[in-house]
């Protein structure tokens, strides 16, 4: 058998004689497409398993190939987290000027998330008013181009909206929600696209939306190894997360992968083994 990447990055072994005349649409952390069956390498319950792509259930992960190093010791963008902090804004009719507001916040948070913004430094500060809790920043009108930016603009409604879920020095997954209602549902389209960009990086987040009454509650949430460390180390001010056991797991499935492979009958292990060693590999688990 030859072993291939396909057009998804994904490690398989593709062969007509597997088609069935139909295409079978997957879900993978937020990642999805449609494809003819082939056989793809999983890993379940710590072993790696050769299987078809219209045979796989939920909680198996399929290895994802992009060539490229595992990011690390990107600083965070100000700008970009200034330009996140001003995604809520309207216009004061008596003052005449724009100003910047987080609606349905919790007044109660806002000393606490104040304090969490000094320490990092920032240079954003939240104040309650008649109007609601104002945000005072410095105004951005930075493009949203690199990996850095994007998640640096993450980064801040995860700060602002959302938490670190961790168990002690553990860092598990990051979630927030958002809240979005008339012209500022348009936010949405945004953010998704900002999650489309960074998956064809290799950067995998999910996100949900709930709407009661026309107000959205928009999720995302990521338990990707990459971003959880580099959220971690932009955290560290705040709280130490000195554990990513995502990426330990990666690791360990990707060694198994590699001994299944070379104990394989396939044509070409040793070039893919190679191409492995030097690419970023993540296991993709199927919701």
């Amino acid at each position: 058998m030859h072993i291939s990447i396909d057009e998804q990055n994904l490690l398989c072994c593709e062969d007509s004689s597997l088609h069935t005349g139909k295409r079978y649409q997957q879900f993978f952390q937020g990642f999805s497409f449609q494809s003819e069956n082939k056989h793809l390498f999983v890993s379940h319950k710590k072993t790696i398993k050769l299987l078809d792509l219209k045979d796989l259930w939920s909680g198996m992960g399929v290895f994802f190939c992009l060539k490229r190093d595992v990011l690390s010791e990107i600083p965070l963008s100000l700008a970009a987290v200034q330009l996140a902090a001003q995604i809520f804004d309207a216009w004061d009719e008596e003052e005449g000027k724009k100003y910047y507001f987080l609606p349905y916040f919790p007044t109660k948070e806002v000393e606490e998330k104040s304090q969490i913004f000094t320490q990092l430094k920032l240079n954003i500060s939240l104040r309650k008013d008649t109007k609601g809790v104002l945000l005072e920043t410095e105004e951005q009108e930075v493009e949203l181009e690199s990996i850095q930016e994007k998640l640096s603009f993450l980064f801040w409604l995860t700060l602002l909206w959302g938490k670190f879920e961790a168990k002690g020095a553990q860092l598990n997954a990051i979630k927030f929600h958002i809240p979005l209602f008339g012209q500022y549902l348009k936010i949405q389209e945004q953010l998704e696209n900002i999650l489309e960009d960074l998956q064809a990086e290799g950067i995998f987040l999910q996100s949900s939306s709930n709407n009661a009454g026309g107000k959205i509650s928009y999720q995302i949430t990521s338990n990707d190894y990459e971003l959880l460390e580099i959220f971690a180390e932009w955290y560290k001010e705040i709280e130490n997360f000195s554990q990513i056991t995502k990426r330990e797991l990666a690791l360990q499935a990707v060694a198994q992968l590699k001994e299944f492979i070379g104990e394989g009958n396939f044509d070409n292990a040793s070039e893919i083994v190679e191409v492995v060693n030097t690419s970023l590999v993540k296991v993709l688990i199927k919701s």
